[in-house]
């Protein structure tokens, strides 16, 4: 009698486990909505890197779907723009910046297709287009907004469906950098030119901007290229002004230029490699000669 019972629970527990075994894997099916969105949308803005260029720089928009399986068809995604949202967008975060966000130009760009093809397997496909870039202002943020206009399968993100593409203007040249440099007084004894030490600036980090496919611009000496370092936004670019300053090419290396009102009195001597600038050049402050000397290093 024991062994019957031995031998009835040893079956009932082997029929519970060939059940269990025939039940799904819940991650086999689909545990969310499948759904369609633009990829940055959730932060409003996304910001695509551009050089400057001669030629037409290549751009994308990226459109993405969401669930816990990938689709299992092909997705047909037509955008549109909405550029309400720019001017939404500068009013609620932008009040307090030195630039608003601007509509680019239509002249500046050319999308061959709003529309687009998430392929069954895949994740996120791509919207292709081309910016001219050769003459824009490196002090305005230019954008294109992308909005989904239809899906042919599934559905859309509702808080993803509207997104801002901001363009940062660059150049092999531009970047963080880090300024070590000393500031000297020069004065003539005769023929003779003589240098007196002012000023050390270590470890300065500085930021260079591009303005144009080979050039950039900083700001001089240990002048803030922050704008979070000035009371007001007229602060900031009346000292971009003051102090604005242009590496240019020249032959195969720089010279320094004023970008608005720095009295740049010798453009001095540049050079660049693996990273590094190397200068000097002498300007006025007031009625003072001065020289800086040092480096830039990325």
């Amino acid at each position: 009698m024991k062994m019957n019972k031995i031998n009835i629970l040893y079956f009932f527990a082997l029929a519970l486990f060939f059940l269990n075994s025939c039940e799904e894997d819940p991650m086999e099916k689909e545990l969310y909505f499948k759904q369609v969105y633009l990829v940055g949308a959730a932060q409003n803005v996304v910001t695509f890197d551009l050089m400057y260029a001669d030629e037409p720089q290549q751009a994308y928009i990226s459109v993405g779907t969401g669930g816990s399986q990938n689709i299992d068809k092909d997705v047909s995604v037509t955008l549109t723009h909405n550029d309400a949202t720019i001017d939404w967008y500068n009013n609620k975060y932008m009040i307090d910046m030195p630039v608003m966000y601007r509509r680019l130009e239509a002249s500046h760009y050319n999308i061959p297709s709003m529309s687009t093809i998430i392929k069954a397997g895949e994740v996120y496909s791509r919207l292709p287009f081309e910016v001219e870039t050769q003459n824009l202002n490196c002090d305005s943020l230019y954008a294109l907004t992308f909005k989904i206009e239809s899906v042919s399968e599934y559905q859309t993100n509702v808080e993803d469906t509207v997104v801002i593409l901001n363009f940062n203007l660059v150049n092999k040249y531009s970047g963080s950098y880090v300024l070590d440099a000393s500031k000297y007084t020069v004065s003539q004894d005769g023929d003779e030119e003589i240098l007196t030490l002012t000023s050390t600036l270590f470890n300065i980090t500085k930021t260079l901007k591009a303005i144009d496919k080979n050039s950039i611009r900083f700001f001089n000496g240990s002048a803030s290229d922050s704008y979070i370092n000035y009371s007001t936004m007229p602060a900031y670019w009346s000292s971009l002004e003051n102090n604005g300053v242009v590496f240019v090419p020249k032959g195969d290396n720089f010279i320094a230029k004023s970008w608005k009102n720095l009295n740049i009195v010798n453009e001095g001597e540049c050079t660049y490699k693996n990273g590094k600038f190397s200068f000097w050049y002498d300007y006025m402050e007031g009625n003072t000669h001065c020289r800086l000397i040092g480096t830039l290093t990325k």
